[in-house]
């Protein structure tokens, strides 16, 4: 059989018709499966971190050794501090190896500022004992580093240690930051000449709170 020239422009066209047909149906099952020839962006990720507060309350200078040694029986007896300027052996009377000592230094080591409060294990009586004279066991808290506590400072001169009914809040507010974080607390004694001859002592616990 014989194909003319216009049966072929025929077929021609037909067969241009069909692929461009399926060129189409290819492009919108494309766009259908998210192929499009374009970047997109977007999708996003995350990072993320949780911070928590931090209360923490140590003793830099964790021990105040007032040595061994005896009080002279002469009825004043021994008065011992950790602060040489202010009543360091006044009465003269601390004699043997009994000796002034540095202080204790208690940091605030967290990450908030807090309310400090101090309490002993024992009073004049039960730490030191003896009547002649009457025992002292006390404490006064100072700034160790400038406005370390920028909130009320109490018991900043020789107050009697606190010893029951929980701890004395001595700072309202103590600073966290490292340049300004430290109170100093200095102990004084005063050991009666008939004190028991065997070793004291007493802890100091510290406590902090926000």
């Amino acid at each position: 059989m014989d194909i003319t020239d216009r049966t072929l422009a025929i077929f021609l066209v037909v067969a241009i018709v069909a692929s461009l047909g399926g060129t189409i149906v290819s492009l919108q099952r494309l766009h259908q499966l998210g192929f499009t020839g374009m970047t997109l962006y977007n999708t996003s990720g995350t990072t993320n971190f949780s911070l928590q507060s931090s209360v923490s309350i140590i003793f830099r200078t964790t021990l105040v050794n007032f040595g061994t040694g005896y009080v002279n029986a002469n009825g004043t007896g021994c008065n011992i501090t950790t602060n040489a300027t202010s009543g360091w052996n006044s009465t003269g009377n601390c004699l043997g190896g009994l000796t002034n000592a540095s202080p204790f230094i208690i940091e605030n080591n967290g990450n908030v500022n807090v309310s400090l409060g101090l309490n002993a294990s024992a009073n004049a009586s039960t730490f030191i004992g003896g009547t002649v004279p009457t025992p002292l066991f006390q404490w006064a808290v100072s700034n160790n580093e400038t406005n370390s506590c920028y909130g009320t400072l109490s018991d900043q001169t020789w107050t009697n240690v606190t010893w029951s009914g929980g701890p004395k809040t001595v700072c309202t507010n103590l600073s966290f930051s490292d340049a300004n974080d430290t109170i100093r607390l200095d102990i004084k004694v005063l050991i009666p000449e008939d004190a028991s001859q065997q070793t004291h002592t007493a802890s100091i616990m510290a406590q902090g709170s926000y």
